[in-house]
This record gives structure tokens, sequence and C-alpha cells, in this order.
């Protein structure tokens, strides 16, 4: 048996565009609102079962979207949240949450979506980093050290609204990637 899991960072917010805004609640902005319903589009025509997303509004609009497309109420995760930080003079961000919390989150996840054997496809919309750290877990596991996902999260690009789809078999209890930031669903718009 194989879980299709299709990862897709939230489409865009107003923070992506403007990183020090100061926003309680991190809304998308209008090219976001659409950049949802077109990955929402996208995914219509495949059997959907679960729709996870982060409890930040930013990917809880865009698990609606997709939810309202393929008619099912996605279910909020805490440990989908952004790895926490902020930004500082330069606008790069800078973690805040230790890394081994952090990892632990990973694990938290990786085990909770491989639990899921009675579901061939679902949706995992969730952040930047948390996707990037998250992929990266997948592929080195225990190996992954605070440098290597260092040095993974300033080279991969996982842009807003991307889907990136791994595949679990659960009786080889292994891991496939099938590919990763695919904007085929958005390239249609740029941001407004």
């Amino acid at each position: 048996m194989r879980t299709n899991v299709y990862f897709i960072r939230h489409a865009e917010s107003r923070t992506n565009k403007d990183p020090l805004s100061d926003v309680m609640e991190d809304c998308l902005t209008e090219c976001g609102l659409k950049q949802a319903e077109l990955v929402a589009l996208s995914l219509k025509d495949i059997k959907i079962e679960k729709i996870f997303t982060s409890k930040v509004l930013r990917a809880k609009i865009t698990g609606a979207k997709i939810g309202e497309a393929v008619n099912i109420e996605p279910t909020q995760l805490e440990y989908l949240k952004e790895r926490r930080g902020t930004h500082d003079i330069n606008l790069n961000y800078v973690y805040t949450e230790s890394f081994e919390y952090f990892k632990m989150r990973l694990e938290e996840t990786k085990s909770f979506l491989e639990s899921l054997s009675s579901n061939k496809h679902i949706v995992v919309v969730s952040h930047s980093a948390f996707l990037k750290g998250l992929f990266s877990y997948i592929m080195l596991g225990d190996l992954l050290t605070e440098d290597s996902a260092s040095k993974i999260d300033r080279v991969m690009v996982v842009d807003n609204a991307s889907v990136s789809k791994f595949t679990y078999n659960h009786e080889k209890q292994k891991w496939h990637s099938e590919y990763l930031n695919d904007r085929h669903s958005i390239n249609s718009i740029t941001s407004l």
C-alpha cells in the first residue's frame, strides 16, 4: 500500500510581500487567494481523502480553498506550524526555535504521515521552513543535523502555493520523492 502526500506551501500572504509588516493574523493577498484557488483546481480530480493544515491563518485559508474544491473539511495540526523565528535587519529569517525541538516536530509529523495507511491521497498545507525541514528529515532521518538542515534551507526553494509530492510505501517503509516545488498550476499568474 502506498500513500501519496501532496505537500503545499500556503499561498502568498501579506508578510511574504512585506516581511516587516506588523500583522497579527497574516492573511492572503489578492494574488494569494487566486493561487489557492488554482492549486485547489489542480487537485480537484485527485481523490483526496484528508487535508491537514497548520493552524496559522494563511495555511488554513489555503487548505480551506482546497477543501472546498474536493469537498473535505481540513484538519488543523499544531506541529505543522512554521519554525519560529524573526527577520533581522537584512530581512534574513533567524530561527528562535531550537533545532532539537524543531527536529522533534519533524519526527512527529513523519510518523503521523506514515501511520495513515488507509489513505491513498492526502494534502498537507504548511510553511516554507517547516516543509524544507520535513523534506530533509524524510530523506536523511536521524542523520539530519542542524548544520545540514541550515545548508539545505539556504539552497532549497519552496515557493508559495507550490506542490511537492512524496509517496510512502508502507510495506517497504520507504519514502519516494516524486517532485518538488511544482508551480505548474499557478504559472499563469504573477504577484498582483
